[in-house]
């Protein structure tokens, strides 16, 4: 899995040489010599190369990924790393945790579970595009049986 730098470790205000750059950012030396090489601003006329914190978070968000917005049909995809649609235009709302409901739908790509928080005012928006089940919770303690008190034991013994 690659890892991405957090450029909100860094201080805008701050100069760093790249030893200090590598070890904030958790990246060996040789890839900041390379980012150096690819557009980071760094003062290399003198020992040792020093790079502006203003200068380091502007190229790591510059790399950074943009937001990928989901459409009312569809949920992100983990295994598949982007929006996808919901398969068969099935999903099922689980309301049982928590006021804002999930959505759950198997990718139509890869076949995996995906999740959705949604708000219950959207719900009537995506069952226009979306067959949706509601799950059931499970039933209260007060409506289920009483429960076994493994009394005929003690019966057992007494005769």
């Amino acid at each position: 899995m690659v890892k991405r730098a957090s450029w909100w470790l860094v201080k805008i205000h701050r100069s760093y040489t790249v030893e200090e750059v590598s070890r904030l950012l958790g990246v060996s030396k040789a890839t900041v010599w390379r980012w150096i090489k690819n557009g980071l601003v760094a003062i290399q006329d003198r020992k040792p190369a020093l790079i502006s914190g203003a200068n380091l978070i502007d190229f790591l968000k510059s790399r950074s990924r943009p937001k990928q917005k989901c459409a009312l049909d569809e949920c992100y995809c983990f295994t598949c790393k982007s929006p996808r649609k919901i398969a068969f235009g099935e999903a099922e709302i689980d309301c049982k945790n928590s006021n804002i409901p999930n959505m759950l739908g198997l990718c139509s790509i890869c076949s995996s579970l995906m999740f959705k928080r949604i708000s219950k005012s959207k719900l009537s928006e995506i069952s226009t595009v979306l067959r949706l089940t509601f799950k059931q919770g499970d039933e209260p303690i007060s409506n289920r049986p009483p429960p076994c008190l493994n009394d005929h034991l003690q019966q057992e013994q007494d005769q």
